[in-house]
């Protein structure tokens, strides 16, 4: 039990099962702890798709915005990141639902010397287990508003 948030950020195992994010629904805007894993904002992991809501991508540069019914919009003037997505054997492809006026630069982080860069849509082809990490921007001076990313396993 914490007597105060600082106690809570200042534990190790706090910051590792959550993450801070900055919501604004209207006028109100407030920063939220949101789970990294188990919780209803957390990722959602499938037998052939990963589904990251895009506040679990969320740096100090971003806004989540409610948006009612529509859900959660994440808005980033900075790059979106998150890492250590482990992804099974196979063929991937990273879609990115997006507001269409945002351009987003995809890169995939495969290992310390790895990576891949394209556009939604790219392809991974894994011929074993890999934990990736993966990055989010655009253009300096433009925001990038994302809804969420997945990652679908194609047949093989």
């Amino acid at each position: 039990m914490y007597l105060s948030g600082l106690q809570m950020m200042a534990d190790s195992r706090f910051q590792t099962r959550y993450r801070p994010v900055k919501v604004r629904a209207g006028e109100a805007c407030a920063w939220l702890w949101v789970r990294r894993d188990g919780g209803p904002l957390s990722a959602r992991t499938e037998l052939d798709r990963i589904t990251l809501p895009a506040l679990q991508l969320a740096g100090p540069d971003c806004v989540v915005h409610s948006r009612g019914a529509s859900g959660l919009l994440t808005v980033c003037l900075g790059p979106m990141l998150v890492e250590g997505i482990l992804l099974a054997r196979g063929h991937w492809r990273v879609q990115i639902d997006h507001d269409p006026s945002s351009r987003p630069r995809l890169e995939v982080i495969l290992g310390p010397d790895e990576e891949l860069v394209g556009a939604p849509g790219l392809l991974l082809d894994l011929d074993s287990p890999r934990r990736v990490s993966l990055s989010l921007s655009v253009p300096s001076g433009e925001s990038l508003a994302v809804r969420e990313v997945r990652l679908d396993r194609l047949a093989d």
